[in-house]
């Protein structure tokens, strides 16, 4: 009897999640890029799958659409044409990939130069990222130094060097946390 009610209960909570899901579409576009884009991926992580989506651009314009339950983080990436020599153009993360927070509806992006530069318009979400990582950005620059600092002092195997670079990370976390804390009481 069991075994029976287990299907049913799967059924009704597949179709409550569905009904809970509403349709996104992200419109993209480019100019003023260095290379030729060949494709455009979006990749995000939804219901515990990774998802990644791609299409051939036409005119600088991509378009994406799915579903999503709540606000979604994305990451729009291009893959370059190959280079003269024939090889794949090497991925810089802060030159190729825009992080994007999409809402139900129409989210337009455009980027210009680079991927990584980009205006977002129909997200309240993206809105809200877009403040909060102004507030961390000088917490992070930090981190990327003594970031850095660490690498090197564990290179060199010298401890103390990297015990040091390890207690600063640990300062700034915690001063993240607070701007965090921040953040959540005025919004």
């Amino acid at each position: 009897m069991k075994k029976f009610l287990v299907v049913p209960v799967i059924l009704l909570s597949l179709t409550v999640m569905a009904q809970n899901e509403k349709g996104f579409t992200v419109k993209g576009s480019f100019t003023n890029l260095s290379m030729p884009v060949q494709k455009v991926f979006i990749t995000y992580r939804q219901n515990d799958k990774n998802i990644m989506d791609s299409m051939v651009p036409k005119d600088g314009n991509y378009s994406f659409s799915g579903t999503l339950a709540e606000p979604l983080q994305v990451f729009i990436r291009p893959k370059y044409q190959p280079g003269a020599d024939g090889k794949p153009v090497r991925m810089v993360g802060s030159r190729d990939c825009a992080t994007v927070f999409l809402v139900p509806g129409t989210v337009e992006v455009l980027s210009v130069d680079s991927f990584s530069n980009v205006t977002v318009r129909g997200s309240k979400a993206n809105d809200e990222f877009v403040k909060l990582t102004a507030m961390l950005k000088p917490l992070n620059d930090k981190m990327k130094i003594i970031g850095a600092e660490y690498s090197k002092a564990s290179a060199a195997k010298d401890e103390p060097a990297r015990k040091a670079a390890e207690d600063k990370l640990d300062a700034l976390d915690k001063e993240g946390r607070e701007v965090y804390g921040v953040y959540a009481k005025n919004n």
